[in-house]
């Protein structure tokens, strides 16, 4: 990663349901196999909602090859073994 990057022109982006595969990521440019949009918030909590309405909250994370504690973001992935679900907020975690 760059250290002098700019997010300025950065967007979140899921992968679309054509794309194969199912991370999470930031680009500064949309494609075909990304949704840029839809992304909503429910009080603290972010959800995405689709063209048709459905709202739905799918996010999960899995450990990188990248080394131990690196976690890639993912979206539906459900179908893998190795995938924790997580929930995405705007609140820093309490100090309990």
């Amino acid at each position: 990663t760059n250290a002098n990057a700019s997010w300025s022109d950065q967007m979140l982006y899921i992968p679309s349901s054509s794309s194969s595969n199912d991370e999470m990521g930031f680009a500064s440019t949309n494609a075909s196999n990304r949704t840029t949009t839809g992304f909503i918030f429910y009080g603290q909590w972010m959800m995405v909602k689709s063209d048709s309405g459905e709202i739905s909250s799918s996010f999960y994370i899995r450990e990188n090859s990248e080394g131990e504690g690196i976690y890639s973001l993912l979206w539906n992935a459900s179908d893998d073994a190795s995938a924790i679900p997580v929930s995405l907020r705007t609140a820093k975690p309490s100090d309990s």
